[in-house]
């Protein structure tokens, strides 16, 4: 097998390169760019060649984002960074300083991957047939399967609650401007909150905890719990949050599972089909905007117009608004830290902490950018774990955070893999969409956001843990 992957790579590596000289007419200046993105492609290929390599590993997770970095140096190079809109330098500027930043990027992941596979240890996973974590049976099926119901009609009720207080006569109207919703209009007096959507989440990871294989029914009723879940979180107009629930749910399943090898082919067909979702579900919140606006304008919108138009602008609303890690902003950081601003030697590494504790001063450096740099944008400009650790240790400091980084995360998968338990691969799965996945784009804050997606089944999980030994739980053997 090793063999196989040794001689795939290294097919894929000659491709890239010979792809990127034969090419080099398409790109003009900014050539080097497009050879640079080669590059790092080739160096996210090397955990390929590492033994009894798992999908769910942290460098897994961390590549796939840097993969999207390194397209969207190729789409850069090719379009002349003409739809990059975070771009403040000039062209010829940007033509020499874009490679050493992509090279800089690739040299970064290798640090990473010596911390990582010096203590790796390779994983042994054991029959494919039985579930890494069994499920429950018995009365103790039965009674986190009743805490299921629990938790998702408390969370029913927070989402009726929340239209009531907005829509209550066209609750339709509540769910298809997620786009603009922190714009709606409250009708009702009342305290606006979606803490109990996470329950949502705690719902369906207990229902799926209480049985250990699917049926017909199982199945369709967990996929209209989980269609009512999206539909809640995504109300509150965050894509990426909503739709990294499914992709958490997808990861857990892999644990649960008692046939992991014909679920990890199942899964390979449905995940792209989930991104494509993410991209159109983007498009939509895009739209959505504009019926917004137009309505406020006493215009009307072609609806189906604006979609279409959205799609043939697929590469500079992907690539060139910084919706995957932002090239031309990672220059800007460069120039930023250091020089501008001092380095902030760990201080943004904490920020996640602000989320539990509201007194905690934190250090969000995308919003400190986005307000020196881009004064007329919405929201922070994040650096990408790369150039955050640029901007608290500096270039060489950079490479050494790096392969500290690789040392955590890897000692964090193998704990999983020698004690795999229900609490353990729920907060893994978490980190693994919701931290590891996105880092490469945003900032060391994110960590929180994966937090809150695990903490509220451990806490609920520990009451009924607490309960299940002073309680008798008042259902039969099978429900």
């Amino acid at each position: 097998m090793f063999e196989v992957r040794l001689k795939y790579s290294i097919i894929v590596a000659l491709s890239l390169v010979a792809t990127a000289f034969f090419t080099a007419d398409l790109f003009g200046i900014f050539y080097d760019t497009a050879l640079a993105s080669s590059l790092l492609l080739i160096v996210l290929c090397v955990p390929l060649l590492s033994r009894n390599l798992k999908w769910y590993e942290p460098v897994c997770a961390l590549n796939v984002m840097f993969a999207l970095l390194a397209l969207a140096g190729i789409y850069l190079a090719f379009t002349g960074f003409t739809t990059a809109e975070h771009a403040l330098h000039r062209f010829p500027l940007l033509a020499q300083r874009a490679p050493l930043t992509l090279c800089y990027v690739s040299v970064w992941i290798l640090c990473f991957y010596a911390g990582y596979y010096l203590f790796r240890n390779v994983p042994v996973e054991g029959s494919e047939d039985r579930a890494l974590v069994p499920a429950l049976m018995g009365k103790q099926a039965g009674a986190i399967r009743l805490l299921s119901l629990i938790c998702f009609s408390f969370a029913l009720i927070n989402l009726s609650y929340n239209v009531w207080l907005y829509n209550p006569v066209d609750p339709f109207s509540y769910f298809t401007s997620f786009g603009v919703s922190r714009y709606r209009d409250q009708v009702n007096e009342g305290f606006y909150t979606t803490l109990g959507y996470n329950l949502f989440v705690v719902a369906l990871v207990f229902y799926r905890y209480s049985f250990q294989v699917w049926s017909l029914r199982k199945f369709i009723l967990f996929s209209v719990l989980l269609v009512i879940s999206l539909i809640a979180v995504l109300s509150r107009g965050q894509i990426f949050f909503t739709f990294s629930i499914l992709l958490f749910l997808f990861c857990l399943e892999y644990f649960f599972s008692r046939d992991r090898k014909r679920y990890f082919r199942l899964a390979t067909r449905i995940v792209p089909l989930i991104f494509v979702l993410i991209v159109f579900s983007y498009f939509a919140r895009l739209v959505s905007v504009e019926l917004f606006l137009a309505e406020q304008a006493g215009n009307d919108l072609n609806v189906v117009e604006a979609f279409f138009e959205k799609f043939s602008d697929f590469g500079a609303l992907i690539f060139g608004k910084g919706n995957v890690p932002n090239l031309p902003a990672m220059i800007v950081y460069e120039d930023h830290f250091g020089s501008v601003e001092a380095y902030l030697y760990g201080e943004s590494l904490v920020a996640w902490m602000a989320a539990f504790f509201p007194f905690f001063d934190a250090t969000y450096i995308g919003y400190g950018i986005s307000d020196t740099w881009y004064p007329n944008n919405v929201g922070g400009i994040p650096p990408g774990v790369v150039h955050e650790m640029i901007a608290n240790f500096g270039f060489l400091g950079g490479f050494l955070s790096a392969f500290s980084f690789g040392v955590v995360s890897v000692l964090i998968f193998n704990l999983v893999v020698k004690k795999a338990g229900f609490l353990i691969v729920v907060a893994y799965s978490a980190l693994f969409v919701r931290f590891w996945f996105i880092l490469p784009k945003v900032e060391f804050s994110v960590l929180s956001n994966a937090i809150w997606l695990f903490l509220p089944t451990a806490l609920v999980y520990a009451v009924y843990c607490l309960a299940n030994k002073n309680f008798r739980w008042p259902i039969r053997e099978k429900l």
